[in-house]
């Protein structure tokens, strides 16, 4: 397995990263240091919403001075207001009735994150079970249905295969916003702060909430695991103590998948997981070609590109077109599906685990993380049957209420969560009695954003090409504006009977404020210059989620 990891390595488990006030650091600045090198670090604060501040806060939103401009110093009940929809009581208040799949503990492996299948509940009915001390549940990354109340995609992080139609691509002609703000998100549109300013010109994936209970002292465990997107995690309650391993360290982790690269900037490619290769910013090669496809004709249709002939764009169009249909008229293509759908049916059952997952115990990793010495690890990894295990180079970091994380992509993680009342030794009982349910201390809650991750080292430009922002986030965006035009937009009131106006400011992905408006058409336009028909039509590959 080639390994071409050129990120961050810790130098030892004794390392620790950077403890960063969100509000010190630029957006250039924050990706120079920590995105564009791999570096995790730990904010000390949640990062500021992108376009709820006051342009005099960060300057002017047309032009790119918010890259390099320090955020001021928020006051205590600002950040209150901004972030008080993350609590329970508003969840609730806003989201009860919404339908959240959740994740059961798998009993023989002492973890979630396994290959059991997910149950459908009402976010009301889920909060009450953990209410009501079950603590055998936790909400993760809601994945797609297949719309009749059975789950169609359980995968999304395990192989990258995305959910698509059966050319490979996927027409946006439903409201994406759901596919960014998962629910129960997706009910609050007025109140979710969509993205942060430190995202700079990274590209938002989603936002997903995690949300689970637990009194034991030992909390519970996520298993061990990578994502495909870099991460942005802001825990609201409760605890988190995250056992960190570098990409460096891929060939140690024993996945339950088979990697056959490791790309630069730390991002897993599996075998089977695309017939014609994965690039390092996560889009699959023949998606490209089928982006550039539909590029060229847009271009050809659209105004005048200086420079730029209209029989250059057509000979575009023809060398695009012909490099598509290249891709899917290969066999290669029908083969790969059929290996596809036969192994998420096995993951559909319940009879595979996620390839992205560790094979590794939560037991026995943690007796090895936790040796003092070089040569009890190796021992012990080596009588537990994973001896690559003690060549690895742990990190354990612990995460507080009211803190966050930068993690890039590929970074292997275990989480261990805890409630309130697990933060303290256990009271003393009688041996059969088990701990008292005290829901308001057990319950933990997190926020994450997932991004596409970076294939460059250049704040302004970190892909080679718009394919994210074209296939994904403009779609996003622009159906959050459409929103914004509806009436009860427009009038200044948010639509809840108090009269006040919308808070809710969907950003671009540079991190300016992205208003918009109608045009003489009808199509919506944002200040980036982008249009978009009124039928919203695009075409994007739903990528790859993850666990913790």
């Amino acid at each position: 397995m080639p390994n071409e990891y050129a990120g961050f390595h810790p130098p030892s488990s004794k390392w620790q990263p950077d403890r960063v006030d969100p509000f010190s650091i630029t957006p250039r600045a924050f990706f120079d240091k920590y995105v564009a090198t791999r570096t995790p670090c730990i904010l000390t604060a949640f990062p500021a919403p992108a376009g709820l501040f006051p342009t005099s806060v960060f300057g002017d939103d047309d032009d790119d001075d918010d890259d390099d401009h320090v955020q001021e110093q928020p006051t205590k009940q600002y950040l209150t207001w901004t972030w008080n929809w993350m609590s329970l009581e508003s969840l609730l208040e806003e989201a009860a009735d919404a339908k959240v799949t959740v994740e059961s503990k798998d009993k023989s492996l002492g973890r979630f994150g396994s290959g059991l299948k997910r149950q459908k509940l009402r976010f009301v009915d889920f909060i009450q079970r953990l209410k009501d001390g079950d603590e055998s549940l936790y909400m993760t990354t809601q994945y797609k249905d297949s719309g009749d109340g059975s789950e169609d995609e359980e995968d999304g992080e395990e192989d990258g295969d995305g959910s698509e139609d059966d050319d490979g691509a996927r027409s946006v002609e439903r409201n994406p916003i759901p596919d960014y703000l998962c629910p129960p998100l997706d009910k609050l549109p007025s109140t979710s702060c969509a993205t942060l300013k430190l995202f700079g010109h990274l590209t938002p994936f989603s936002m997903n909430l995690w949300i689970g209970a637990t009194s034991a002292p030992e909390g519970t465990s996520s298993g061990l695991h990578h994502d495909f997107n870099d991460n942005f995690y802001l825990l609201q309650s409760g605890r988190k103590r995250f056992t960190l391993f570098s990409p460096k360290d891929t060939d140690r982790m024993y996945l339950h998948g088979n990697v056959k690269h490791v790309h630069a900037n730390g991002l897993q490619e599996y075998e089977d997981s695309s017939p014609f290769g994965i690039r390092s910013d996560g889009a699959y090669i023949d998606d490209v070609a089928q982006y550039k496809m539909f590029k060229a004709i847009e271009d050809i249709a659209g105004p005048p590109i200086k420079g730029v002939s209209l029989k250059e764009l057509r000979r575009r169009e023809r060398v695009a077109t012909q490099e598509y249909n290249a891709f899917y008229e290969s066999s290669k293509l029908e083969e790969w599906k059929k290996r596809r759908e036969s192994k998420r049916e096995e993951e559909r059952n319940g009879d595979k685990e996620p390839t992205s997952f560790s094979r590794v115990p939560v037991k026995l990793l943690h007796e090895v993380t936790s040796c003092k010495s070089a040569d009890q690890a190796k021992a012990i990894a080596q009588k537990g049957g994973f001896p690559l295990l003690a060549g690895a180079t742990p990190v354990a970091i612990d995460l507080s209420p009211g803190e966050s994380m930068y993690l890039p992509a590929g970074w292997f993680h275990e989480v261990r969560s805890f409630g309130k009342a697990s933060n303290n030794p256990p009271a003393k009982r009688k041996r059969d009695e088990k701990p008292s349910p005290s829901p308001a201390n057990n319950i933990h809650i997190a926020l994450n954003y997932w991004l596409a991750p970076p294939s460059t080292s250049d704040f302004k430009k970190p892909y080679v090409d718009g394919y994210w922002d074209y296939t994904w986030w403009k779609p996003v965006q622009s159906a959050m504006e459409d929103l914004q035009h509806d009436d009860y937009f427009d009038s200044g009131d948010d639509g809840d009977g108090d009269g006040d106006a919308n808070m809710f400011d969907m950003g671009s992905g540079d991190g300016s404020d992205a208003d918009s408006w109608e045009t003489e058409d009808g199509s919506a336009e944002s200040e980036s210059g982008i249009s978009y028909d009124e039928d919203g039509t695009a075409y994007v590959r739903v990528g790859r989620k993850s666990a913790h």
